[in-house]
């Protein structure tokens, strides 16, 4: 690890036939006062600062509230979706837009996380304002789907098999079951767009970061963390400020709602006895990779932090791990 390069800015290692996720292709770097500074910190240099990105971004997330007199949030119950929550709500108040939430009930979520859910939304007085989306049952047949599980599943069964074979869900399998609850509420609700607590922010058509984005599956998302200058550390702060209550539900995975993650790493972390390389994660899970990079170029997370993280797998507890477990079982007795 102490010998690896890194990106002058992010923390893309250098020759370590990292594969860009935009181009599919092995990862370009070029060098800035002699050190490696990989494409897509290049690309946003050549663009803004990230300051100024930050600015015209909380600008954008102003303008669209105060053209918008009816606005959807997706509310995870994670931290980050918690602190956007807070936020949004003050905002709504502030230019009269009327708040919509809603959760997706993907049955993977914890004890923890679910209380976190109902307690915030009580505390902050959304409870009539809040929906439930159970796709916990829902038969997946989208073809993305299939292409990984075989044949149809239940979104439980998809997980459990996800686990069963060790696929890491997250991406592509979790967002496409996803994507398809959020456009069927939005139809039924009557929005055009949805706020998420999005962190980061994406290229328009233009090609130009922007708060907004327009998903493959023709989602149009609204960044609602980028879009009120968001950082983890930020959010943490605003939980012990605010007294807002919120628990760390520990379930690892560098998420704060969702057992899966957590879980997979835990078990990655056991077979390899805690000695996890850099070359495992480009090999096994660049995800992690990708995640950490993209939060540091844009001042999300620190430098130096997300670093010592890449190698130091963000594992859940015993007690959310058992719980995911028991959950499985209980779907196959089903």
């Amino acid at each position: 690890m102490s010998q690896t390069q890194f990106c002058k800015f992010c923390v893309y290692p250098v020759n370590q036939d990292l594969i860009d996720p935009a181009s599919g292709l092995p990862m370009e770097f070029d060098t800035q006062n002699d050190e490696p500074v990989c494409a897509h910190c290049l690309d946003l240099l050549k663009q803004t600062t990230v300051e100024n990105l930050s600015l015209c971004s909380q600008n954008e997330m102003m303008d669209y509230l105060r053209c918008n007199k009816r606005v959807l949030y997706a509310y995870s119950g994670g931290l980050d979706s918690t602190a956007v929550l807070f936020h949004l709500q003050r905002a709504c108040r502030a230019v009269g837009s009327e708040l919509t939430l809603f959760t997706i009930e993907t049955g993977v979520k914890g004890r923890v996380a679910k209380a976190n859910i109902q307690n915030i939304v009580s505390h902050m007085d959304l409870t009539r304002n809040h929906f439930f989306l159970d796709i916990r049952n829902q038969v997946q047949t989208h073809p993305k789907i299939i292409e990984v599980v075989g044949t149809p599943k239940t979104t439980l069964e998809v997980y459990g098999y996800c686990d069963d074979q060790h696929l890491l869900p997250c991406g592509k399998t979790c967002n496409t079951m996803i994507d398809q609850a959020y456009g069927k509420f939005m139809a039924e609700q009557g929005f055009t767009e949805l706020i998420t607590g999005g962190d980061t922010p994406k290229k328009n058509p233009q090609n130009n970061f922007s708060i907004f984005w327009e998903k493959p599956s023709g989602l149009i998302i609204v960044r609602g963390a980028f879009g009120f200058g968001l950082s983890k550390s930020k959010n943490i702060q605003l939980i012990k400020k605010e007294n807002l209550p919120w628990k760390n539900p520990d379930c690892g995975g560098y998420d704060t709602d969702c057992l899966i993650p957590g879980a997979y790493f835990y078990d990655e972390w056991c077979s390899k006895n805690g000695l996890v390389t850099i070359e495992d994660i480009v090999t096994s899970y660049p995800i992690i990779l990708h995640y950490l990079a993209e939060r540091v170029r844009f001042g999300v997370l620190n430098r130096e932090r997300a670093l010592a993280q890449i190698t130091k797998l963000d594992v859940s507890s015993p007690a959310s791990y058992q719980e995911l477990h028991e959950i499985k079982a209980r779907t196959k007795k089903e």
